[in-house]
């Protein structure tokens, strides 16, 4: 039977053939389209969640900045700003307090969405508060303190863990300069500078465009052989430190640390520096010469505790006061603790005494005066006050009954009166400043117990002073080298000096460097500064940024004191010993000192009136360690 026309059989099953393959097609691409949104859909929501998580762990480092800010306020710790006053949380966690507690904070500040959660835990329960690794060397609850951060946002959380250290430059960092230091000839040490304790150094100069800010020379050594200032008030006696090996001795530089030779060293390979940071590093070819258990280029930022800040600007009437309003010195008894200027200072030319008529007075209160503490000889002529040359002198400075200005000042301790007071001998206490140059034994230079001596003299101390006091001497000139504010030519120590009294603490335990004053123990200060801030140039207060200095010369001495001074600190012989702390715009170590922490100093009420409130606000909070739980644990 013939076909019809167009009725191809096999075109029929080319037909069915070719619709299974466009089913089949659509299907696949049905398939590998939902396959791709699918994918597409999971790689959108896990960049969400990824976003998500970033922005949680952002908040959660925010809220340790926001927690190190806090506690950089409450300088002490002792909740003076609230940081560590906060509600408890999850026992032993409290939150941080900053104007209420840090517990689901919205940020930015009105949003419910994403929020910040700060908590605290003191550093002796850092076993209950579930950290890794709970103890540290150096650390406890008075320098230490764990924190953790949560930040929370739609979809995630996340929490950061640390633990911060405290510290300041008034009682843990013996050594202070606010601008680099060279211990280089001409620069600050000639090769066997030693340092036995901390340093921190505030800025740095730019040498081959790099900016140094510590460079180390010859055979200097900044070593952790000698207890940190920090005691544990457990101790028996409580004044002996018990801190064992390693100690918590820090080495901070704003910049980068160099030096020439090898022989130099900072901390030791098998006594380590309990932390050597500088912002700038150090060279892999000194990395055999700097030793810390801790390193890196982390230096948390220390406020320079400049005298010259003391001033209040536009007040000429009362500038003679201007760096006692910065000590906040405290008021009362007027017998102790009120705020003193001695105007006056009278000076006796006679070894076996002057009665009150021969006692020569010069005017404390001019700056062109140089109040002159001579032991023997006193050869220099040019004192107007002094009456013949080459004659030994005694000097006292007596604070009167009432300032020019109507302020009271701390008086004459005397009993019967001001009569005898003025009659007194220059060998008693009822004096402020009794400067006996005669003295063979004994002390030579008697200061009255929690005074506030205020001077805008240049001071020179010639010969060896041995002291005996605890009190703040405010020097108020902008003297800088070659005559510099003041100048100690000899040795300045307590009768038992802090060589003999750290070497054998039961030598002399109530009367030493650094003991408590309540039971006789003896220290000095000395705040040395021009009269007007830095940065404020009058035509009464012209000059340079290094106004202010104090001068050391002379080989082998001793000096036990504690200074902070608006310009340099400059020793110039070999063979001196420092100890106490050493603040200054410049530390120009030119010839080879040794200088040692007191641990004492550390304890409340061991720094000299004034001087414990002067570094308030100027605490560092460094992070030790950090991690993530589960994470970088």
């Amino acid at each position: 039977m013939p076909v019809p026309r167009g009725a191809d059989p096999r075109r029929s099953g080319q037909r069915g053939v070719a619709l299974a393959m466009v089913l089949v097609t659509i299907v696949l691409v049905l398939i590998i389209s939902g396959t791709l949104v699918a994918i597409a859909m999971n790689e959108y929501q896990v960049a969400g969640a990824s976003e998500a998580s970033a922005q949680a762990f952002r908040l959660a480092e925010s809220g340790i900045e926001i927690g190190i800010a806090r506690l950089r306020q409450d300088a002490d710790w002792s909740d003076a700003s609230g940081a560590t006053g906060g509600s408890p949380s999850t026992a032993p966690w409290f939150f941080l307090q900053d104007n209420g507690d840090v517990e689901g904070r919205g940020f930015p500040p009105g949003s419910t969405s994403s929020t910040i959660t700060v908590e605290l835990c003191r550093y002796s329960d850092g076993q209950a508060c579930g950290v890794p690794n709970p103890t540290a060397a150096g650390c406890d609850d008075r320098s230490c303190i764990w924190i953790r951060a949560t930040g929370r946002v739609p979809g995630a959380s996340r929490r950061i863990e640390a633990l911060l250290g405290q510290f300041n430059p008034g009682t843990d960092l013996i050594n202070f300069s606010n601008t680099a230091i060279n211990l280089g000839a001409g620069g600050g040490g000639n090769g066997t500078f030693r340092l036995h304790g901390s340093l921190y150094v505030a800025s740095c100069t730019v040498e081959d465009g790099v900016c140094v800010g510590l460079q180390m020379q010859g055979d200097g050594q900044i070593l952790n052989d000698r207890p940190h200032p920090t005691v544990d008030e457990a101790c028996s006696p409580p004044s002996v430190p018990c801190d064992v090996p390693p100690y918590n001795n820090r080495v901070y530089v704003n910049g980068a640390i160099t030096g020439q030779g090898n022989s130099w060293t900072i901390g030791l390979a098998n006594q380590p520096m309990m932390a050597v940071h500088a912002t700038g590093g150090w060279s892999p070819q000194y990395s055999n010469q700097v030793h810390g258990f801790s390193t890196g280029t982390s230096v948390p930022l220390l406020e320079y505790p400049d005298p010259s800040r003391a001033c209040q600007e536009n007040t000429p009437a009362d500038q003679q006061r201007c760096l006692i309003n910065r000590l906040y010195l405290p008021t009362g008894d007027p017998g102790r603790l009120v705020p003193a200027n001695a105007l006056k200072a009278y000076v006796c030319l006679d070894a076996s005494g002057c009665s009150s008529s021969e006692w020569q007075e010069i005017d404390l209160d001019r700056s062109n005066e140089t109040l002159y503490f001579c032991s023997s000889g006193c050869a220099t002529p040019g004192w107007a006050w002094r009456r013949t040359p080459n004659q030994n002198t005694r000097t006292r400075i007596v604070i009167p009954a009432r300032n020019t200005n109507g302020s009271p000042v701390v008086n004459c301790r005397s009993a019967a009166g001001a009569d005898a007071c003025n009659n007194a001998s220059a060998a008693t206490t009822d004096f402020s400043v009794v400067f006996n140059g005669f003295a063979s034994t004994g002390t030579n230079l008697s200061v009255q117990r929690n005074a506030f001596i205020h001077t805008k003299t240049r001071l020179v101390f010639d010969g060896n002073v041995r002291y005996a006091g605890f009190a703040t001497v405010l020097v108020e000139h902008a003297g800088n080298l070659p005559n510099p504010a003041i100048e100690i030519r000899g040795s300045f120590t307590p009768l038992c000096p802090a060589s003999q009294s750290l070497a054998d603490p039961t030598r002399c335990p109530n009367t030493a460097f650094g003991a408590d004053p309540t039971q006789g123990g003896n220290t000095l200060a000395f705040a040395v500064g021009p009269g007007c801030p830095q940065a404020v140039f009058t035509p009464n207060c012209a000059g340079t940024i290094n106004e202010g200095s104090v001068y050391i010369p002379g080989a082998g001495n001793e000096v036990n004191l504690v200074v902070v001074a608006h310009g340099t600190v400059k020793n110039d012989a070999a063979g001196q010993r420092w100890y106490g702390l050493f603040i200054a715009h410049l530390l120009d170590w030119d010839n080879n000192p040794e200088i040692f922490p007191v641990p004492e100093l550390r304890y409340p009420g061991r720094m000299p009136p004034g001087f414990q409130s002067f570094f308030q606000g100027s605490s560092g909070v460094a992070v030790y360690r950090w991690w993530e739980p589960g994470v970088f644990e």
